[in-house]
């Protein structure tokens, strides 16, 4: 081979080994730039995470804050809400039980002069006159029940508190409370054992549990059972429950239930004092009373009185 082909083949080798390597740095150049722009987009794709991530825990945080303030709003208008109605219930009782004191100091007036006419001799001589007294008298006494309720609700009424054996008064009223529910009505009664003390007036726990059951008797217009359940209490407390599964309340009715003079039985078939009457006597003995009803599955008002005479 001749000298200058020699040469031109050198030169292509060079040219060759130029263009590979040149051809290979371009190659690690688009390699890097590959893994730049891949870097990029996972740089890209990591901020746009982390800027949704930080736009829905603002939301979420917004939402959250929202919810307490709702919250907090519907909090603050049920508190006003109750001191309202309390207040109002504290006002109408103190009026309540003004009226009544003065009514029956009226009121025993007259049954003291009805009782003078009744015994007078002339009158037994006048059989249309010692009817109308006798009448008077009758009107008296449902005058005198009807203001002992006021009193009841405005709390304000002369309690004789003492040591009662649920057993020994329920077996005492019991027969007037059969009685009273019908034929058509059930009533159990389950004291468990032993059976439960309480203590407060007598007299004005025989009427509450007579309203009660009267109430639940209304409440099943088919028949049905009325039930009766007492026990005794964690802190010498005892409950007395009156269970019907009749009509039961609406929320609305329930909201109204213990308001005085409030109804929802036809005209002249209730003074709606009976539920008022019960939670100011069970308020003034230092217990509570509580309504659990669903329309159409019945009624349970549950009432919370002290075992014994204990301060509370």
């Amino acid at each position: 081979m001749s000298q200058s082909g020699e040469l031109d083949r050198r030169n292509l080798s060079a040219a060759i080994l130029r263009a590979n390597a040149e051809a290979e740095s371009a190659r690690q150049k688009l390699t890097l730039l590959r893994a730049e722009a891949d870097g990029a987009k996972l740089l890209a794709d990591r901020q746009r995470l982390i800027r949704n991530i930080a736009m829905l825990f603002t939301a979420l945080l917004f939402a959250g804050a929202l919810l307490l303030w709702w919250v907090w709003r519907r909090r603050q208008e049920s508190e006003r809400h109750r001191r309202v109605i309390q207040e109002r219930s504290a006002i109408v009782g103190r009026l309540t039980a003004g009226i009544a004191h003065e009514f029956n100091n009226q009121l025993t007036v007259m049954q003291q002069g009805l009782g003078l006419l009744a015994g007078r001799p002339s009158l037994a001589a006048d059989p249309v006159a010692a009817q109308l007294v006798g009448e008077m008298q009758k009107s008296s006494r449902t005058s005198a029940a009807i203001t002992a309720q006021l009193q009841s609700f405005g709390r304000q009424q002369n309690l004789n508190p003492r040591s009662i054996s649920l057993a020994q008064l329920l077996g005492h009223i019991g027969p007037a409370m059969a009685m009273a529910v019908g034929e058509k009505v059930r009533l159990e009664i389950d004291l468990g054992s032993p059976a439960p003390m309480v203590w407060a007036d007598e007299r004005q726990l025989s009427a509450a549990l007579m309203n009660l059951v009267t109430n639940a008797r209304d409440a099943l217009p088919g028949g049905g059972t009325i039930t009766i359940r007492a026990g005794n209490r964690e802190g010498s407390r005892t409950t007395i429950a009156v269970i019907d599964q009749g009509t039961g309340m609406s929320p609305e009715v329930m909201s109204h239930a213990t308001e005085p003079f409030y109804t929802t039985k036809s005209l002249g078939a209730g003074s709606g004092l009976g539920l008022s009457m019960v939670e100011g006597f069970v308020t003034q003995s230092s217990g509570w009373m509580r309504i659990h009803s669903v329309p159409g599955r019945g009624t349970t008002v549950t009432l919370d009185l002290p075992a014994d005479g204990r301060p509370r």
